[in-house]
């Protein structure tokens, strides 16, 4: 399905440009609506009509709106799964005859796919999505504006069916944007499951160059767009009001939600989607959010650092007397990676390294300092995050991120933008795990980056636990507090895996020392932190931070905590302490010194005790 209004050229392009052998080698049925266009659009569409002998339907509708378009176009479809895309879009190559062979109602009932730009020039702050392997998106969340696009996107019709059709007051031709995810949501919250397909693609030539006046309408317009979104999902009773986000980062969103609540009060067109008899709504669902990488807007209120400031706001949500909310913040990666934090420029007054080795909780502590304002830490310096960074801000180049290894001019660039988009309070952030180090700063701009930083080096006291949940996270693709799946999971998981654990053991030993003599060489004393600590008391780090770097923040609450999700567990999963034991027990020999010492020794003065009453020739079981 394409919807055009009053853009004959782009739309001529678009149909010009269809693969009419994918089309009928797959029977494709073609649906144009002409969204009350006043050119030659629908002239346009009678004579593709006539050109060819596959099945194309036309119609018209009364008045302006994509939402109200697409609506026209399903009542005149006939198909069984409805892929709509734009009237300045170009299908991938085999794009059906991907979808066909990927397609699977029992795994997914909707989705979307990548929307990459015709070329440089275009502002990629319009409809831009780079998916890097599939996701899925599970049932009753409520999607982060961007992770599906009306661009590239498919529903099967049943979800019309159970969750209503488009919302008609959104959508192109309308004030309000983010159609698309709304009708995206809704299928999600009704059950439905979705799923983000890298080899289904769609290339954009919106035509609106970099910075112009009419990228800047649009992109104001996508903020209009999402603070209407939220309004609509909390007006049809979807969430409640204590699980809206915090818009104050962006005025034009509680703006655009403003004028929606307003116009439904006060118009007759409004009323809340319908849906088939019958149909409950879902429960008030918890606010999850995907995990798509580009673009996602803000949730909790990230301030901007002002330039003109010594001292700004921190980027957490500020309540009475400047305390930060309790409520804590939970960004996924791919989101932090996301333009959801990038700053206005703000001098860097202070730089804060968090370096770490896997599962040593620095995902929570990345998570923390953003609620707290203290930078916007996060791993860009990892392959993946680099990719979605880099192209975003301009470094086309690290589209493929592993050259951040070879390319010192991207690399160079790539942290520079870093520096300026990523700055809160005066303060630049990054969290870098010792093989990022190794491949991507063990050089001149990596360490010109280091200069005058100040060090948090984060441990884990149980290295054995450490290693095991690493080994799990690998099996469950679960890497965070929120449960989330983010990378590929094992079809088959084996967590007593004694080798794969082994491994893990040894690679963050050796990762641990290589921390610790970096420290040694640069003679830097960073401010060390154990993961047990962290967990325990992740506000009282916090607080040291603040006072060891001597840094400059607004809140004075240092108080979070985060809970594990329900879901966060695979149910195939045995308790930690059983896997311990398993792999104790395949290593028996190699740890039962230690397992002696420690049952032996209570404190220094038990140590010396028994080592006095050792018989001649005995070895004590503690020996420095």
């Amino acid at each position: 399905m394409i919807c055009s209004r009053n853009r004959v050229g782009q739309l001529a392009a678009t149909l010009g440009r269809l693969d009419l052998a994918d089309l009928t080698r797959h029977a494709v049925e073609v649906n144009l609506i002409d969204s009350a266009s006043t050119d030659s659009t629908y002239e346009v569409m009678r004579e593709f009509k006539k050109k060819n002998s596959f099945p194309v339907n036309i119609a018209q509708a009364e008045h302006p709106g994509l939402g109200l378009a697409r609506n026209v176009g399903i009542k005149i479809a006939s198909g069984d799964v409805i892929v709509f895309t734009d009237d300045d879009c170009y299908l991938g190559a085999n794009y059906f005859a991907s979808l066909s062979t990927l397609w699977d109602e029992r795994s997914f009932q909707y989705g979307g796919g990548q929307v990459l730009m015709y070329d440089d020039s275009l502002d990629p702050r319009i409809a831009r999505l780079t998916i890097h392997r599939r996701q899925n998106i599970p049932p009753h969340v409520v999607l982060i504006p961007g992770s599906i696009q009306g661009a590239n996107m498919f529903f099967a019709r049943e979800v019309f069916q159970r969750a209503g059709p488009f919302n008609e007051n959104m959508g192109s031709g309308t004030p309000f944007a983010c159609e698309d995810v709304e009708m995206a949501s809704r299928a999600s919250l009704h059950g439905f499951r979705g799923v983000l397909l890298p080899e289904l693609k769609v290339v954009h030539d919106h035509r609106r160059k970099r910075g112009s006046p009419e990228a800047d309408r649009t992109a104001e317009g996508y903020d209009f767009g999402r603070g209407a979104y939220y309004a609509a999902l909390f007006a049809a009773g979807y969430i409640p009001r204590s699980e809206l986000p915090n818009m104050a980062k962006l005025l034009r969103e509680i703006d655009g939600a403003e004028r929606y609540l307003d116009l439904a009060a006060k118009s007759d067109r409004i009323k809340p989607t319908e849906v088939e008899p019958g149909e409950d709504r879902p429960q008030h669902p918890d606010f999850v959010r995907s995990t798509r990488d580009e673009p996602i807007p803000p949730s909790e209120g990230v301030a901007n650092a002002p330039s003109e400031t010594a001292k700004s706001s921190p980027v957490g949500p500020l309540g009475p007397a400047g305390k930060c909310s309790r409520l804590p913040i939970r960004y996924n990666e791919l989101q932090i990676s996301s333009d959801l934090l990038d700053q206005r420029h703000c001098p860097v007054r202070a730089k804060v390294f968090i370096c770490s080795t896997p599962r040593t909780g620095s995902y929570l502590l990345c998570r923390a300092m953003i609620h707290h304002g203290i930078g916007v830490p996060h791993e860009y310096f990892h392959v993946l995050h680099a990719a979605i960074i880099g192209p975003r801000v301009g470094i086309n180049a690290l589209q493929n991120g592993w050259l951040l290894k070879t390319d010192a001019g991207a690399r160079r660039a790539y942290i520079r933008e870093l520096m300026y988009r990523r700055t809160v309070n005066g303060i630049f952030s990054a969290k870098v795990q010792w093989s990022e180090f190794a491949q991507f700063l063990n050089n001149p701009e990596g360490l010109e980056l280091f200069q005058n930083g100040h060090f948090l080096y984060l441990y884990r006291e149980d290295l054995l636990a450490q290693a095991i949940s690493l080994h799990i996270s690998y099996q469950t693709g679960r890497w965070g507090f929120d449960g989330l799946v983010t990378s590929e999971p094992r079809s088959e998981p084996n967590f007593l895996d004694n080798a794969s654990i082994n491994k893990y053991l040894e690679e963050i030993s050796a990762h641990d020392m290589a921390w610790r003599r970096f420290f040694t060489r640069h003679r830097i004393s960073p401010l060390t932190v154990s993961y047990e600590s962290l967990i325990a008391d992740t506000g009282s780090v916090l607080r040291s931070m603040v006072e060891t770097f001597s840094l400059e923040v607004s809140a004075t609450d240092f108080a979070y905590t985060e809970e594990r999700s329900a879901d966060a567990r695979d149910p195939r999963l045995p308790l930690v302490a059983e896997i311990k034991a398993h792999f104790l027990d395949a290593h028996q020999q190699v740890f039962q010194a230690p397992q002696a010492a420690i049952k032996t020794t209570g404190s220094a003065a038990s140590t010396k005790a028994a080592a006095a009453a050792s018989p001649a020739g005995s070895c004590s079981p503690m020996r420095k």
